[in-house]
């Protein structure tokens, strides 16, 4: 189970785990063929469900709520954030920047989550920033695009 919650090792990366999981992540997303935006939402919810149970195990293991070598939560979130912008460099980027942005700042409303008992509390909190990166992003590419909202995800 640890290789899960710390997503093949990255969990022990001296410096900044999540931000280098989280890059690993839009890296693995760049060379990986585009799916719907069904499919993605099925591999989020997939992510979800085995990060929920991987870092459930990893709070009992290590006798602490929110271990920081457990990065699966990055995983999760970054994915939200991708599959809700274009699948295309600056769309990765962006997607990218604004999650570390929402996941390390941690708006209120975000940080609230991490009370969350076990896995529920180390998992929601990002799902939630990558949601509010997403949604931030399509404002961005809305502004920039000058009115075409959503257009990457249908």
């Amino acid at each position: 189970m640890k290789w899960v919650y710390t997503v093949f090792g990255l969990g022990y990366f001296p410096y900044g785990p999540g931000t280098i999981t989280s890059l690993a992540t839009v890296v693995a997303w760049a060379f990986f063929p585009g799916a719907s935006f069904m499919a993605n939402l099925f591999l989020i919810a997939a992510v979800f469900a085995i990060g929920l149970f991987a870092s459930h195990k990893a709070v009992a293991e290590l006798s602490d709520p929110d271990p920081s070598c457990v990065v699966i939560d990055e995983v999760a979130g970054q994915l939200v954030a991708l599959s809700l912008l274009p699948r295309s460099a600056s769309g990765m980027v962006l997607s990218f920047l604004l999650f570390r942005f929402f996941d390390i700042r941690k708006p209120w409303f975000i940080a609230d989550l991490e009370r969350l008992p076990g896995g529920f509390g180390i998992m929601a909190d990002d799902v939630v920033a990558g949601l509010f990166a997403g949604l931030i992003g399509q404002m961005i590419f809305f502004v920039l695009t000058k009115g075409v909202f959503f257009h990457s995800l249908f």
